[in-house]
């Protein structure tokens, strides 16, 4: 094996076990927002939070890459996506947290890929297989069935209207992420 080869294969190790620990720091978002809610702070400071540090470590990586910055026609878009989008996404996944906990929480934002699916048809006028139509439908099917009738025992989720429109408003917003930036980078 080659120097070169060596170093693929070591970087390829690295991949993976950072896609591991951003797994992990995702899984965390839903229980750690539950001990600060339990402190008494609301959701709105832990979306502010949540995106002011990963701002920071985002310049922080950029810096270190030496990213290029985005050209001047493309900074309000960009800040617009993360105002919408980004920041949609932490106020209403933290408020359904807050209001119908984490695992319900998570559960509605990921639907997320229904709402793209259903931008891409809608917005975008792209053709949506039947197959992947039908996958679709059988995740809305599944988000709709946990949300509404949750294991006996999950005491931790409260369905409620409030909760359920939080959820799927994280998930939207999680979508338009996607098609959102798909268009602008």
């Amino acid at each position: 094996m080659t120097s070169t080869d060596r170093h693929a294969v070591g970087g390829a190790r690295l991949g993976v076990w950072l896609v591991v620990a951003a797994a992990f720091q995702w899984a965390l978002l839903g229980p750690v927002a539950r001990v600060a809610f339990a402190e008494g702070i609301a959701p709105l400071t832990v979306a502010f939070w949540r995106a002011t540090v990963a701002a920071l470590l985002f310049a922080a990586h950029a810096s270190v890459t030496r990213a290029h910055a985005l050209r001047r026609q493309d900074r309000l878009p960009a800040m617009l996506l993360g105002v919408v989008a980004v920041a949609g996404l932490y106020v209403s996944y933290f408020e359904s947290v807050q209001r119908g906990g984490a695992a319900l929480a998570a559960i509605l934002l990921y639907s997320a890929p229904v709402w793209v699916a259903l931008g891409a048809h809608f917005v975008l006028r792209e053709r949506v297989p039947a197959r992947e139509a039908g996958a679709l439908l059988l995740t809305f099917a599944g988000v709709v069935l946990v949300a509404l009738f949750p294991a006996s025992g999950a005491a931790d989720i409260a369905a409620t209207p409030a909760a359920v429109s939080w959820g799927l408003a994280s998930g939207l917003a999680y979508a338009l992420y996607f098609l959102l930036g798909r268009s602008l980078f």
